[in-house]
C-alpha cells in the first residue's frame, strides 16, 4: 500500500490533496458522517447549532454520498473500509474533510487503522449549499480515483 502524499494549498480558501495512493482492490465501503464539535477553546459551535447554522444534518448527506458510491459501483457495507466526512465551524471558518480509514498492518507485523486517503478544504463562513458543494466535489475525487484504480 502506497502512503498518501499530503500538501497543504494556501489562498483564500486552503486544501490539503492526497497524491500517490492507491485504492485498488476496495470493493466495499462505509459512510460515516460527523458534525464535528470544537475542541477545547469553547468557541467553535457544537453538532447542534451546526446542524441549525448550516441547515445540515447527517442523514441526507450520508444518504447521498452513498448514492454517489453506488451509482460508482462500489458496494455500502459495515465491515468495509471507512469514508468519514467531517464538517466543523468555528467562528468565521467552516472546514469539510473526507478521509478513508482502513485496516493496515506495517512491516513490523503491527496491525491498526489508518487514514490511507484525505481531501480537506477550509472555508470562510458559508452557507448550507457550498458546504455540500465542497462534500460532492471530495466524494468526486474519492469515485474518480477509485474508479481509475479498479478499471471500472
Amino acid at each position: 500500500m502506497k502512503i498518501a502524499l499530503l500538501a497543504l494549498l494556501f489562498s483564500s480558501s486552503s486544501s490539503i490533496l492526497a497524491q500517490d495512493i492507491s485504492l485498488k482492490g476496495i470493493p466495499q465501503i462505509q459512510v460515516r458522517v460527523n458534525l464535528v464539535e470544537g475542541q477545547g477553546t469553547g468557541a467553535c459551535v457544537d453538532a447542534d447549532s451546526l446542524a441549525k447554522l448550516y441547515g445540515e444534518t447527517k442523514g441526507p448527506i450520508q444518504t447521498e454520498t452513498e448514492l454517489r458510491l453506488r451509482e460508482a459501483g462500489m458496494r455500502i457495507g459495515s465491515s468495509a473500509p471507512i469514508l468519514a466526512i467531517d464538517i466543523s465551524t468555528c467562528p468565521g471558518l467552516v472546514s469539510v474533510t473526507t478521509r478513508l480509514v482502513e485496516w493496515v498492518s506495517s512491516s513490523r507485523g503491527q496491525n491498526g487503522l489508518a487514514v490511507t486517503w484525505m481531501f480537506g478544504y477550509q472555508m470562510g463562513d458559508s452557507t448550507g449549499l457550498k458546504i455540500r458543494e465542497q462534500i460532492r466535489d471530495q466524494v468526486s475525487k474519492f469515485v474518480n480515483l477509485w474508479l481509475a484504480d479498479n478499471g471500472k
